[in-house]
């Protein structure tokens, strides 16, 4: 019978931890929600590599952005500098898509075997390539649409009067947080920007936060489809971020 109890009370105990595998949840209330994601914010600007991947839903039509900005590392995942301070294998891919096609492709860095970093670009088959340090590059006007703080700024340019935080939960290492904004705000951007924020006609937008740095930006609206004849969620847009992006090698300035 102890047998027997003993192995009911493991198997409840292996479930739990099956379904809460990072323990419980807990709520945030609306000024630590804010002060987490201004810190995820500015711990991501921190980093010196990133990879992100930005989405927008218009008219049925995904355009898709993928920046990835990477170089060698240590065991303990720190940059790995030469004696000038310069992170040796330090490269740049950027590619925009229309669904699943590629409409262009960008790499700055040094290809395997040359000793000079190089700026290729293919855009729609028009190849062109010129000499240039990825650092002189990434501080550039041409440069600075893709940076990670371009990306970011559609939150961290929110101040707490112009949002509405409906929930926000953290667990472990994950935060996550619901808000709209307000009316106010979109005007604003409006008179602002001369375009509708992103925010415009949403139903709702998330930010998950995930070991203190933004991972992942996402709204929400509803649509009427077609086919079934229903109300469904889709995502108008999404961002999402990792701090070391998938390696890739940059192309000969040939192509």
């Amino acid at each position: 019978m102890k047998v027997v109890v003993k192995l009911l009370i493991l198997s409840i105990l292996i479930g739990v931890l099956i379904i809460f595998p990072f323990g419980c949840s807990s709520n945030l209330d609306t000024d630590e929600a804010y002060a987490l994601i201004k810190n995820g914010i500015e711990n991501s600007m921190a980093s010196p590599f990133y990879y992100y991947k930005e989405t927008l839903l218009k008219d049925g039509q995904a355009r898709t952005t993928r920046v990835n900005l990477l170089g060698d590392i240590d065991g303990d995942y720190q940059p790995i500098t030469d004696t000038n301070g310069i992170i040796q294998n330090y490269k740049l891919n950027i590619i925009h898509l229309q669904g699943e096609k590629i409409v262009s492709n960008l790499y700055c860095g040094k290809p395997i075997a040359t000793s000079e970093e190089w700026l290729i670009i293919n855009n729609n088959g028009k190849k062109t390539s010129q000499k240039m340090r990825l650092a002189q590059y990434l501080v550039s006007e041409e440069f600075k649409p893709y940076s990670l703080e371009e990306a970011l700024l559609i939150i961290s340019d929110l101040t707490p009067e112009d949002i509405v935080i409906t929930s926000a939960t953290k667990q472990g290492k994950v935060a996550l947080v619901k808000f709209t904004v307000t009316n106010s705000y979109l005007a604003s951007y409006q008179q602002k920007n001369g375009k509708a924020s992103i925010f415009d006609g949403i139903k709702y937008a998330e930010v998950e936060i995930a070991y203190d740095r933004i991972s992942a930006i996402t709204t929400y609206s509803d649509t009427y489809d077609e086919r079934s004849k229903l109300k469904v969620e889709v995502e108008p847009y999404r961002l999402h971020i990792t701090y070391y992006g998938p390696d890739f090698t940059v192309s000969y300035p040939d192509m």
